[in-house]
């Protein structure tokens, strides 16, 4: 293998832009690796954990390009090269044209020129609460998709909300469905008259989709960040939120869905849940709760509809060899559902907090215990996509554990479809799952699918994509969990 790394000097990109070619690359053939990102201390450090030599980049700035690749020869790198060229050059911003007015110099004056009701807010969490408040005071509803914000800091921008009566969903809110308008990860789900008030963002995802699938509708998914239910924050969110949908016409069912709550904050939401007019099903998460699915049930028996059992489609034989979990989730909610539902059922399972402060695809891969880990975690997300979006960190995962043909490990995953997801997130898996597989006959892939027909990878789509390879496909997390923990407690039936 070669490796190739070079500074272009002066070649500022955004991020996202950096990590589609950064991942553009690696579909290119022949390429085994590579990073296209601006020159930050982050990065650098990426880069070296990839295995490719810092020292000779010299002293770098933040508005420096590196472009790193490995490779198997010269010609996959000129190739490769070739190819970034013309991305970047197609991905170069057009400047505006046919107007002599001068741009606006802060969110709130853009949000005020644009007759904005919704402002969308992506940037390091340590900027974000003035421009936040600054979109909060021109009148529109902020949605916050960063995370880094201090729990002070969310209080008192909820706070500044609440006295002007705006909503605000985040931070970290990766999650929103606005009129039938995705915001950032969300599924095509049908229209409806059913609303989301959601503190879970894949929690949001895979109870949208579980609806649709009995042929209910949504009207909106309200996301509030995954800790506006704790009592440091109050539920600001959540109860503006409730509010919102109790006024809406299009809106005759609400459903909340949140990680537990604070007990004081549950007793304040409860309360003004009951007080509304608009019948409101409340699913706390958590060890007393219901599970997705259960959810999903209670919403659908309200309406007087029967609940049709979600969809399984088996591959693997029922004689089951005990071995190690290997739960490798790109949905955090999804994650902690199925760490809920283990709970006391396998014995310990070790978590992404165990692996420090620097998890790596191969610490993971070489734990020699249970593990469960939610891949999108702040942590493993430094430098790199999200794992919705970009498979390389399972990816890596699955070959690690393909290395060790000695033990018997049992795969589980999420596999999320929807707007701004991965393409094709099982084409993205496929050599790696195949390789895993074929390292040991006892070794299984169970994949929960969240997502529809309407998506653009369409559900059907790669549920066979992953039926093909040798994966059991659920519709249902909790389901899916169920069929795990069997295979992890079963003796081999040798009869």
């Amino acid at each position: 293998m070669l490796n190739h790394t070079e500074v272009r000097s002066g070649a500022y990109y955004d991020s996202v832009v950096l990590m589609r070619l950064s991942d553009g690359l690696r579909q290119v053939d022949g390429v085994q690796q590579s990073l296209v990102a601006m020159g930050t201390e982050l990065n650098l450090a990426l880069l070296g954990d990839l295995d490719f030599d810092t020292s000779a980049l010299g002293s770098l700035s933040t508005a420096d390009m590196i472009v790193a690749i490995r490779a198997g020869s010269q010609g996959d790198i000129d190739q490769a090269l070739a190819w970034l060229s013309e991305a970047l050059v197609a991905s170069a911003a057009t400047p505006p044209s046919g107007s002599s007015d001068s741009p606006p110099r802060t969110l709130g004056r853009a949000a005020k020129a644009a007759n904005a009701n919704i402002v969308i807010i992506s940037i390091p969490g340590a900027n974000v609460v003035p421009e936040a408040v600054d979109a909060i005071r021109a009148g529109a509803a902020t949605m916050i998709f960063s995370d880094g914000v201090s729990i002070q800091d969310e209080r008192r921008l909820k706070q500044v909300a609440d006295d002007a009566g705006v909503l605000v969903m985040g931070p970290d809110c990766g999650t929103a469905l606005v009129g039938g308008v995705a915001l950032g990860f969300a599924n095509k789900v049908r229209a409806g008259t059913i609303g989301i008030v959601a503190a879970s963002g894949t929690g949001a995802q895979h109870l949208s989709c579980l609806l649709d699938a009995q042929g209910l509708g949504i009207s909106h998914i309200l996301g509030v960040g995954g800790r506006d239910l704790h009592d440091d924050v109050g539920g600001l969110s959540t109860l503006r939120a409730l509010a919102l949908l109790d006024a809406d016409p299009g809106t005759d069912r609400i459903v909340l869905v949140s990680k537990p709550p604070g007990s004081e904050t549950a007793l304040e939401v409860r309360a003004a849940a009951d007080a509304l007019s608009t019948p409101v099903t409340i699913g706390l998460l958590g060890p007393s709760g219901p599970d997705l699915t259960q959810l999903a049930q209670s919403v659908t028996e309200a309406l007087d509809k029967q609940f049709t059992t979600p969809r399984v489609d088996l591959q693997t034989s029922q004689n089951y060899e005990p071995g190690l979990l290997a739960g490798l989730f790109s949905g955090g909610t999804l994650a902690s559902e199925a760490r809920q539902l283990f709970a006391g059922t396998i014995g310990h399972i070790t978590d992404i907090d165990e692996f420090g402060p620097a998890p790596t695809p191969t610490s993971i891969a070489s734990h020699e215990a249970h593990v469960l880990v939610d891949l999108g975690d702040d942590r493993m997300t430094v430098g790199r996509p999200h794992p919705m979006i970009d498979s390389i960190v399972r990816r890596d995962i699955l070959v690690g554990l393909a290395t060790d043909a000695s033990r018997c490990r049992h795969v589980f995953l999420d596999v999320v479809l929807g707007y701004a997801a991965a393409p094709d997130p099982a084409g993205d898996l496929a050599d790696a799952i195949s390789r895993f597989l074929d390292a040991h006959i006892g070794n299984t892939v169970t994949a929960t699918v969240v997502g529809t027909n309407a998506d653009p990878q369409g559900l059907d789509t790669q549920r066979a994509a992953l039926l093909e390879l040798g994966c059991d496909v659920f519709e249902s997390n909790a389901m899916a969990t169920a069929a795990v923990e069997a295979r992890l407690t079963t003796e081999i039936d040798n009869g």
